[in-house]
């Protein structure tokens, strides 16, 4: 997949793609803003604002399970 620039075009609004700030993050996009959950959110220290997003894209398909019929 291809970065897209911010000042080319945004995500969906309230969607979760993957963003560049600094460094990759799974994000979360709405009107209000980019949040990003770091390591700490699984001991209660909920989502973060994410500052200067230059690019972003799509996530990935999930994968399909494969079965051995």
């Amino acid at each position: 997949m291809e970065w897209i620039s911010v000042e080319d075009r945004l995500p969906e609004d309230e969607s979760w793609v993957v963003v560049y700030s600094d460094e990759p993050y799974i994000s979360y996009y709405s009107k209000e803003g980019w949040l990003h959950c770091n390591c700490n959110c699984r001991e209660g220290s909920g989502p973060e604002d994410l500052e200067r997003v230059t690019h972003w894209q799509p996530l990935p398909s999930p994968t399909k399970e494969q079965t051995n019929d």
